[in-house]
């Protein structure tokens, strides 16, 4: 048989927590914690609404965006969508937990539930069953000496968790994750002046003392109900039990026009070592996502290393260094990065390590021993401290970060020429810049480029935007771009024949006969003429005689 416990009749609340055993964890505190069940077998739902009888319950919350979550144990949940992801691939996914039959999505978890009554309803749980384990309720002490953790009725705090900094009190009036975002080196709230070109590091910044406090409590809850103690004692789980763990934050942020993340920009997570990071870009580049998952510590590991590492947990701070404020900004008006954080941690233990190093999660159903796998998740909320000038008054949970570019400020134009920049021209917002008061301004001389004719500027490169020039009015800073026609290139024709020379007419030439003898005389001419005349002698004399 178990020893039990059993507390004073005087304090009813004592009472209350010293009877939390497995089911304070499970299904007495069924309302608080929900213990995941493997999520490997069947794809999560992630698009399926919100049931009613859960949206009542996350109505109104505007700071982070919720989804439903099921798979195939029965497990199903209200998380913030950035999350899912991870829970599809966590390495407890092999825990098969019951899913409870009914689920307040409040606490543990932290930023889901929205709305008063919800609130109150926490509050209630948190300080009629989590908040006693902060009295250091008297306990009976067992009859065994071995087993006797509880000296002097005292309960067993074998971690020395300050009772007042460490653990949920009755006086806990929050129970969320408060974060701010914030440029580095200037005032949380202040509006911030900037001009184009600007470089903006922001620090986005989340207290996590509330998950400290909720694992803290959740082990002394476990260690010191009436249930699981005699076996936990008998093991001794915070001196030799073994656990496994997994986490991860999802961070988002919605950048307004004007203000981008360029190839350059860096990301670092402080305060919380073990995380590794990964970036993606959504909405057109409009929307950063970076995420941390926490890196595997073994397949498990002793409690109590685990629950050294919570107790140096602070806070966390993403910096986000690098960010151009471009000539698209909004002159004149607050321009405002809107940020979401969330975040999973979740630790399975057990009174029997065999049940941790086998992944065998039958213990549970043995009546000898304690399992859990316990989640806790938050979607953080806007500290009031930090809450920026700028930030909706309606809308106060939510984590902002506003700066500004007066419209004073001279735009500038930009001329590009074949891809390089060929001048920076200052002109006057509303104006032309042939015609403002910046006198010392003017359009430049008109750029060259071999072979081509500059045809003139365009604000588009491949020349089918609006030509710009001196007269044109400029309303921002812009960027134009030189546009060439080419030159004109002699066409070849058919190959031109050479003209024959022009006939010279002959001067007629009288020449005195030879003179017998000559040597100037050719030969053969005069044969050939004495023949001739002979022929024709000789025919004149046949036609006289026929007549």
């Amino acid at each position: 048989m178990p020893q039990r416990s059993r507390c004073s009749s005087h304090d009813c609340r004592a009472s209350r927590g010293a009877r939390l055993g497995t089911r304070a964890l499970a299904s007495a505190v069924a309302a608080l914690v929900l213990a995941l069940s493997s999520i490997a077998a069947v794809p999560a739902q992630a698009e399926e609404p919100i049931p009613d009888e859960y949206k009542a319950q996350v109505e109104g919350n505007y700071w982070s965006e919720l989804c439903w979550y099921t798979d195939g144990s029965g497990l199903h949940r209200v998380m913030p969508t950035y999350l899912v992801d991870y829970f599809q691939n966590s390495r407890l996914k092999w825990s098969d937990d019951v899913a409870h039959e009914y689920y307040i999505p409040g606490f543990p978890d932290a930023g889901i539930i929205a709305g008063k009554t919800a609130e109150d309803e926490l509050r209630e749980l948190v300080t009629q069953y989590w908040a006693v384990y902060s009295m250091d309720l008297p306990h009976a002490e067992p009859s065994d000496p071995a087993l006797n953790h509880w000296q002097g009725g005292k309960q067993w705090n074998p971690y020395d968790f300050n009772y007042e900094t460490d653990v949920l009190t009755v006086d806990s009036t929050d129970y969320n994750v408060r974060g701010d975002i914030q440029e580095r080196g200037e005032s949380s709230t202040a509006v911030v002046k900037h001009e184009v070109g600007d470089t903006v590091n922001l620090d986005l910044q989340l207290d996590l003392d509330v998950f400290k406090r909720v694992r803290n409590t959740a082990l002394l809850a476990v260690i010191n109900s009436e249930f699981p103690a005699y076996y936990t004692m008998l093991n001794d789980l915070p001196e030799n039990g073994l656990a496994s763990s997994d986490g991860a934050f999802a961070f988002v942020l919605d950048l307004p026009e004007g203000l981008e993340a360029t190839d350059s920009t860096t990301y670092k997570l402080t305060g919380i070592d073990g995380f590794d990071l990964s970036v993606s870009k959504e909405k057109g580049g409009k929307r950063l996502v970076v995420k941390a998952r926490l890196k595997p510590h073994g397949e498990y590991e002793p409690l109590k290393d685990l629950y050294a590492r919570i107790q140096g947990v602070r806070s966390a701070t993403l910096s986000i260094d690098g960010l151009k404020v471009t000539d698209q900004v909004a002159r004149d008006q607050d321009s405002t990065v809107v940020a979401y954080a969330y975040g999973a941690h979740e630790v399975v233990s057990s009174s029997s390590n065999d049940a941790i190093i086998n992944k065998d999660t039958s213990a549970q159903y043995d009546n000898k021993h304690w399992y859990a796998r316990i989640p806790m998740l938050f979607a953080a909320k806007q500290n009031d401290a930090g809450r920026d000038a700028a930030a909706p008054a309606d809308k106060p949970n939510l984590m902002t970060y506003s700066f500004r570019v007066d419209a004073s400020q001279p735009c500038t134009v930009t001329f590009v020429n074949d891809g390089d920049t060929y001048a920076s021209v200052k002109a006057e917002q509303g104006k032309t810049i042939d015609g403002d008061a910046l006198t010392d301004e003017s359009m430049p001389a008109n750029p060259s480029k071999d072979g081509c004719v500059f045809k003139g500027w365009n604000t588009k490169q491949d020349g089918t935007g609006d030509a710009f020039d001196g007269s044109t009015v400029v309303n921002g800073d812009m960027t134009v771009y030189a546009v060439y026609d080419k030159k004109p290139v002699p066409q070849p024709g058919p190959p031109s024949q050479p003209k024959a020379p022009a006939a010279t007419p002959k001067a007629k030439v009288r020449r005195a006969l030879p003179q017998t003898g000559d040597p100037a005389l050719p030969v053969a001419p005069v044969a050939v003429g004495v023949a001739a005349v002979g022929t024709l002698l000789v025919g004149a004399a046949l036609r006289c005689r026929a007549h």
